[in-house]
């Protein structure tokens, strides 16, 4: 009996160490393929990081081969540019565009023989210092251009004429016109608008009314369509429709603001580029070289005229170059300068009478509820420039 549970006993010792064996030597194969896989993706994956990298500096190699030809081209067109530039003087600026759109029969080697005021004033400026020469590293003055465009908008202020058209009017009258004008400048600071969009929204509103009819209740969605459209033509990002309807206290449906917006362009045949004082007062500002507090006095003086009947016919440019000179006096920095004289065409001579009306107007507070100009300018942020005292009445006795 015991002889046989010894022999189980073997036995079982045995089967048991045969599975122990083929454990151990499928553990060590696993062991081997698992390495030698390790291996083989290791190697695989060097490869292909390899082709990536070799793919990557031929794109590199590629892009700078670009850059290389993109760079050279430039440069190329910088020098042509720059040849052009020499070969053509600023004075001969329209006579080359003239020449380049022009039948060759018809193109001529110099400018037209009627002299106008564009060209003396170019003329002029060459005996003077070239302040567009100074800002020729800053491509939003376009210093190139600055002349000419200022010159062509000199011109175009004859083709805007304005009268007082008010009388003319059934329903609204020149208090009317105020309130909305107020309202206006309201509206442009609450939605951060720049001043040029206040400027041509209310030459749009005037220009308007000298030809066409409007009733009383339709004065505010005139107003407020005037903005749309002038900050459609100045500003990068002109508010939403909805937004404005939401400012005129749901008086007038979405509708109405864009029947009126047709309305108005058809009524002004599209031609809103309307010369306004604020861009000649920035060109003017450039030229005498006015610190900050003075141009933003300027331009608070130039700003209280808008609410104004008695300005409605004053050029543009010359209200900006009287607005100017005002400041100036008021800040103590002397007259008008022959620099000044040749950039905007204007003698101190005739601007005083202008200067006068001025003075007069800043002089006097503005009615409570017509404040808005003169609580913006009397703010720290326009440098409380509106509490300036004016200038005495005797001072201009001379003149």
């Amino acid at each position: 009996m015991m002889d046989m549970i010894y022999k189980h006993l073997v036995d079982y010792r045995n089967r048991s160490d045969k599975p122990s064996a083929d454990i151990e030597n499928l553990k060590t194969t696993i062991t081997v393929k698992r390495q030698c896989t390790l291996t083989k993706n290791i190697d695989q994956g060097w490869v292909k990081e390899k082709s990536v990298d070799n793919k990557r500096k031929v794109l590199a190699n590629i892009s700078n081969a670009k850059f290389q030809n993109e760079k050279s081209k430039c440069e190329r067109l910088a020098e042509k540019r720059k040849k052009i530039l020499k070969s053509v003087k600023t004075v001969d600026l329209l006579c080359a565009i003239r020449n380049a759109t022009l039948p060759l029969s018809e193109k001529t080697s110099e400018l037209p023989v009627e002299i106008n005021e564009g060209e003396v004033l170019t003329k002029n400026i060459k005996n003077f210092e070239d302040l567009d020469e100074q800002q020729k590293w800053n491509s939003f003055a376009v210093p190139m251009y600055a002349k000419a465009i200022f010159e062509n908008l000199k011109q175009r202020e004859a083709a805007f004429p304005l009268n007082f058209y008010i009388h003319r009017q059934l329903d609204i009258g020149a208090g009317e016109r105020t309130v909305v004008v107020d309202w206006i400048a309201e509206v442009q600071e609450s939605f951060a608008l720049t001043h040029e969009t206040l400027y041509l929204a209310v030459k749009i509103l005037d220009h308007y009314l000298c030809n066409h009819l409007c009733l009383r209740k339709e004065l505010q969605l005139l107003g407020i369509t005037s903005v749309l459209i002038a900050a459609k033509f100045v500003e990068c990002f002109a508010p939403r429709v909805d937004d404005l309807v939401h400012v005129c206290a749901g008086e007038y449906p979405r509708q109405s603001l864009i029947e009126m917006e047709r309305k108005i362009l058809q009524g002004l045949e599209f031609n809103i580029n309307i010369p306004i004082a604020y861009s000649f007062l920035r060109r003017y500002g450039q030229c005498a070289k006015v610190d900050l507090v003075t141009l933003t006095l300027a331009r608070y003086i130039c700003e209280r005229t808008l609410q104004e009947m008695e300005f409605l016919v004053v050029r543009a440019s010359h209200l900006a170059a009287s607005s100017l000179l005002l400041a100036m006096k008021m800040k103590g920095l002397g007259g008008w300068t022959p620099l000044l004289t040749c950039y905007t065409g204007y003698e101190e001579i005739e601007l005083l009478p202008l200067v006068k009306k001025l003075n007069i107007l800043i002089s006097k507070r503005p009615h409570e509820t017509l404040r808005t100009v003169y609580n913006k300018y009397s703010d720290s942020t326009f440098l409380k420039v509106a509490q300036i005292p004016p200038l005495d009445p005797s001072e201009f006795s001379d003149s």
